[in-house]
């Protein structure tokens, strides 16, 4: 094993949270006995596509690897929309970039979830960052589709609050090749590899792409290192403090393999009981609804762009909330997604002019809701198990279906995805609440501050620790949450 280096904080994941925790400490904190600069390093399992960012244009690199990316990688799941990409900047790499802040609903069941202080007004300054720093907003009116203004328009007709959609970009050209989980060509998406990380090259973080954590080490309950492999070699990084920021997924996978979990899980392999890692899980049951209408609703010339939404059955908490957006009203579907639609001709000329035309009259409403009842657990391999079938569940996303589909045929759409299909293929995005916040060691596994409540020196913020899922997509909520976590330990430890 390679020689152990020293730092003051050890981050294990550079994704959307991991990057903005390294870049605003590194900044903001100090060694509170030396008053040095801290020595922090950022381990990431995936690549660093280096340069500085250039909206609108991109660099020589990135511009490469989006036209490069081998089936490989994306094969292996590294390099995903939903499944939390390794690379440095993670999922906010290759998300939609359509995001919103979190709502005031979001902090009051956080709240009355678990107890933790994070309301509105304690996370204002650090939401209003995250605003800035990703440039978030909503698109002018000239910028939607036909599809996009026949959704507001028929939702508004139908009674509905419509509302528009906010997105993380800057300088962008609506090329919409985003659409295919990709990195942005042209640096306009605002991920933390480009908001975040050359701060926190500038203030000296150590940042050491392509290491996989395999373990933590602890002295007794408190945690001390972690051993990772880069480069088909087991290095060691010890830490006065260690900060997970892997993920809803990774995070509670990795306290797994370190021993630190429910004793009925890991049995005699236990070395810290924690008896909620990966055991609180919550997630946005969702449903896709595709339409195919008679003429196209989309132009063909402009790319991925946020629309609009409305709130059905909002209320204090934000229970059993109904998302439902026009995702898919504006960019052009990929072509190998057209040419796998319910709504496709079979081989031949047909498909072809579908794939090429035809697409340009798909459309798609997006709906999901956020009942209490959908909790569940990770399982050994790290894949979520909640009820699908449980009332509040079903009933909650019957009526979305319902009420989406009344907004296509209101649109004029010729045809659309089943129900009965729709109930059958429920989708499960969004998970967060994995290693949840909370005051009561019983029902959570970090305090308020980020710190674990059965281990000392070990914090944890990504979107695990959310008590509940965001009404909302999550990645401007796991900002606005990392933004104030960052706060708190300068505070706390680094002042």
């Amino acid at each position: 094993m390679a020689q152990e280096n020293i730092y003051d904080l050890v981050i294990v994941g550079g994704g959307t949270a991991g990057c903005i925790l390294a870049a605003r400490i590194a900044e903001h904190g100090i060694h509170p006995h030396t008053k040095d600069r801290l020595r922090i390093a950022l381990i990431e399992a995936g690549p660093y596509f280096r340069g500085d960012p250039r909206h609108g244009y991109g660099i020589p690199l990135r511009r490469r690897m989006f036209t490069n990316v081998s089936t490989e990688f994306k094969g292996s799941g590294r390099y995903t929309l939903r499944g939390g990409s390794m690379v440095l900047g993670g999922s906010s790499v290759t998300f939609g970039a359509q995001s919103h802040l979190p709502f005031s609903a979001d902090y009051a069941n956080w709240e009355y979830t678990t107890g933790v202080d994070w309301t509105e007004e304690n996370v204002k300054e650090a939401s209003d960052e995250v605003r800035r720093v990703f440039n978030v907003h909503a698109d002018p009116d000239e910028f939607l589709s036909d599809g996009q203004r026949r959704f507001r328009e028929s939702a508004r007709s139908l009674g509905y609050d419509v509302q528009p959609y906010e997105g993380a970009k800057k300088n962008c050209i609506r090329c919409g090749y985003c659409l295919s989980s990709n990195m942005c060509k042209y640096d306009a998406k605002m991920s933390t590899l480009l908001t975040h990380v050359p701060t926190a090259e500038r203030f000296g973080v150590n940042i050491i792409p392509d290491a996989m954590a395999h373990r933590l080490v602890f002295e007794g309950k408190r945690a001390t290192g972690v051993v990772y492999r880069q480069e088909g070699q087991d290095n060691i990084l010890k830490g006065e403090k260690i900060l997970l920021s892997c993920g809803a997924v990774q995070t509670p996978l990795l306290l797994w393999k370190s021993g630190v979990g429910p004793k009925d899980l890991l049995g005699s392999q236990t070395v810290i009981e924690s008896p909620n890692v990966g055991r609180r899980a919550h997630c946005h049951p969702e449903n896709y609804i595709w339409a195919l209408f008679p003429e196209p609703i989309k132009d063909g010339q402009r790319g991925w762009n946020a629309g609009s939404y409305f709130l059905h059955r909002m209320n204090e908490y934000g229970h059993d909330t109904l998302f439902v957006q026009d995702s898919g009203m504006g960019g052009l579907a990929p072509p190998h997604e057209a040419a796998a639609s319910e709504f496709a001709p079979g081989f031949g000329p047909d498909l072809k002019r579908f794939v090429d035309v035809g697409r340009r009259s798909l459309g798609r409403v997006v709906l999901w809701t956020t009942p209490k009842e959908a909790e569940g657990h990770l399982d050994e391999e790290g894949r979520l198990v909640y009820e699908t079938d449980h009332p509040a569940v079903r009933s909650r996303l019957k009526e979305g279906i319902e009420i989406g589909i009344d907004i296509l045929r209101n649109m004029g759409a010729a045809h659309w995805t089943p129900p009965e299909v729709l109930r059958a293929n429920i989708l499960t995005p969004h998970l967060a609440s994995t290693c949840r916040a909370g005051v009561d060691p019983k029902t959570s596994v970090v305090d308020s501050h980020f710190h674990c409540h059965d281990m000392e020196n070990l914090f944890i913020c990504d979107g695990s620790v959310l008590p509940r899922t965001s009404i909302g997509s999550l990645a401007m909520a796991i900002a606005t949450v990392a933004t104030f976590a960052a706060q708190r330990m300068v505070e706390d430890h680094f002042s």
